[in-house]
C-alpha cells in the first residue's frame, strides 16, 4: 500500500501571503494556529510559493503591445 494513499490533506491558499503573515504576527494569531493543530490533531504547515517574475513581465509586454496595436487602429484604450 502506498503511504500517500492513506493521508488526507487540505491546502488553503492566500494571494496576499505577506499581508497575512504580518497580520498574524501583529495580532498574535500564531496561538490560533497552535489551537488548530491541537484540535485537528495534525501539524499545520506554511508553504511560501514564489511566482516566476517573467510571467508578470511577459503579461505587461503583451498588454502594451495590444494597447499599441489598438491605438494604431484608432481604438481608444
Amino acid at each position: 500500500m502506498d503511504f500517500f494513499c492513506s493521508i488526507s490533506q487540505q491546502v488553503i491558499g492566500d494571494k496576499a501571503g505577506a499581508y497575512t503573515a504580518r497580520a498574524m504576527h501583529k495580532h498574535g494569531a500564531f496561538d490560533a494556529v497552535r489551537l488548530l493543530e491541537k484540535t485537528a490533531g495534525a501539524r499545520v504547515k506554511f508553504i511560501h510559493v514564489v511566482r516566476n517574475p517573467f510571467d508578470n513581465i511577459a503579461t505587461m509586454v503583451l498588454q502594451r503591445l495590444r494597447a499599441r496595436r489598438e491605438k494604431d487602429r484608432g481604438v481608444k484604450v
